[in-house]
């Protein structure tokens, strides 16, 4: 079993969806940041509730 590094140009969606108030959420997350842990951990902080 291998692993493959993946680059911003593999990637065809990212998204971050969350549920507030009863209403289901999203916002679209660039590839280069779904990419990277920290910067999609930043994302998600961020995200109100």
């Amino acid at each position: 079993m291998g692993t493959q590094k993946v680059q911003a140009e593999d990637i065809d969606y990212s998204a971050i969806l969350w549920r507030e108030e009863g209403q289901w959420n999203g916002a679209k997350v660039p590839a280069r940041q779904a990419l990277v842990l920290d910067d999609l951990a930043y994302l998600v902080q961020a995200i109100p509730g």
